[in-house]
């Protein structure tokens, strides 16, 4: 009888082990790879986020399937302690409700990073369109010009100085009336400039 008692105590003692190891692990690859989710990058350009799509939804997929092994790993282990009448695990704190909440937690990181994907493209594409407005128009702006060298060139912006009552003189201010291509240019200029877009 002792020696059966003993044998039994000896297997809970290997399956305390075997349940502390599979839960650590489990509960250390969800929080470093939702860490790793927050910190993903998308791309410089248009095209790289667009592209970033087909990896997310890739990597999304692989994770849950990654993080439902675990679990079923982690509560496998649990049942066969519970069978052999394991009550307490003094080498983990982990538990199989801990290890379900942190593969939510994981979930929720997951979420939240196609959210900010979603928000850079928005971003990109917005400013992919300012980039093409303003070279349309700086494309119109030379077009113009080019056109003017053989007939009547752009006027020479005309220049006025007021003299207020105080004496002193006003800074010169300048009309573009008679170049609609160089004025579109001017106000898409800091609109590309607002949005931190290099113009030429």
């Amino acid at each position: 009888v002792l020696q059966a008692a003993l044998q039994l105590e000896k297997e809970k003692e290997s399956l305390r082990l075997a349940f502390a190891t599979v839960a650590g692990d489990a509960a250390r690859w969800a929080m470093a790879t939702a860490e790793d989710a927050t910190t993903t990058h998308f791309g410089f350009s248009l095209e790289e986020v667009q592209e970033m799509e087909q990896t997310l939804n890739k990597n999304d997929a692989e994770t849950k399937a990654k993080a439902s092994e675990y679990e079923k790993s982690v509560q496998q282990a649990f049942a066969d302690a519970e069978a052999k009448g394991v009550k307490e695990n003094i080498y983990t704190e982990e538990s199989v409700e801990s290890i379900t909440t942190k593969n939510n937690d994981l979930e929720a990181a997951l979420v939240n990073r196609k959210k900010a994907w979603k928000a850079e493209l928005d971003l990109q594409t917005a400013n992919d369109a300012k980039c093409r407005a303003f070279a349309d128009a700086a494309r119109d702006f030379v077009a113009g010009l080019s056109k003017r060298k053989t007939k009547s060139p752009c006027p020479k912006p005309r220049s006025r100085i007021s003299l207020p009552k105080s004496g002193a003189v006003s800074k010169p201010k300048t009309s573009l009336k008679g170049c609609p291509n160089l004025l579109s240019w001017k106000r898409l200029s800091p609109t590309l400039e607002f949005h931190s877009i290099d113009t030429p």
